[in-house]
């Protein structure tokens, strides 16, 4: 038969167990938070480089698109201008 003094070493034993057990899952817990943190963090700051040179590109796409259709404009104006009036017209054309 134990003792009340064994008793309470007994219990004593069990709540350091307990205590150890609770900080470890505290500790791990903030280790897997911060890793996912870290992890998000990068593949926020990758896909926001990503997507500022996507849009980079984007925009000289479109301004070589403006350019070509104000060219193709400027000659279907050209063009039209030389069927309307026929004395503009020259032997090469």
């Amino acid at each position: 038969m134990k003792t009340k003094s064994e008793e309470k070493d007994v219990r004593t034993e069990e709540q350091k167990h307990y205590e150890h057990t609770k900080n470890f899952f505290y500790w791990a817990i903030g280790i897997s938070g911060g890793l996912i943190a870290i992890i998000a963090g990068v593949s926020l700051y990758f896909t926001y480089n990503n997507m500022k040179d996507y849009k980079d590109e984007l925009r000289t796409a479109l301004s070589e698109s403006k350019s070509d259709i104000k060219e193709m404009v400027s000659n279907a104006n050209t063009i039209l201008r030389l069927n309307e009036n026929p004395k503009l017209r020259t032997n090469d054309c």
